[in-house]
């Protein structure tokens, strides 16, 4: 007979990177964020609990699908701590600083810098570049000889 309980597990695993914490499952998601950002104190502790994600590695299902990463929402926190197994790894993300997303777009310029001038070469509606006919008497003996004209 098996020994493996079934939630509500009495410890599960946070997980940050490579670093792992043993902690009591907390009952709500908010008790889950300020657990993590103590635990996690270097790495969470000034970040915006908003940043921060919860996921777990949903098991293989009855049809053999591959296991799947799954976030867990705040209002399916107390529902997905409830089946969590005892050891279950609850991986910590951190979504981007969305203040930081907005400096860098508005850092980067969209702005083409402007075409260099050709000249003799007129705006659009003028010849195309590298398509300017010569006068016939720019071409020369060697050129002629090379198509094969006297």
């Amino acid at each position: 007979m098996s020994t493996h309980r079934v939630g509500p597990a009495d410890l599960i695993i946070y997980r940050l990177a490579h670093k792992l914490v043993y902690v009591k499952p907390p009952a709500t998601y908010e008790e889950a964020l300020t657990l993590a950002q103590t635990e996690f104190s270097e790495e969470l502790g000034t970040v915006d609990s908003s940043r921060i994600r919860f996921f777990i590695v949903a098991g293989q299902s009855q049809y053999g699908e591959s296991p799947r990463v799954v976030r867990i929402s705040e209002g399916a926190w107390p529902s997905a701590v409830a089946r969590m197994h005892r050891g279950e790894i609850v991986d910590l993300e951190l979504r981007p600083d969305p203040n930081q997303i907005v400096e860098k777009r508005a850092s980067i310029s969209l702005e083409l810098p402007p075409r260099p001038r050709r000249e003799g070469v007129t705006g659009p509606t003028g010849p195309r570049p590298g398509l300017a006919r010569r006068k016939s008497s720019q071409v020369n003996a060697s050129n002629r000889k090379w198509f094969g004209l006297k």
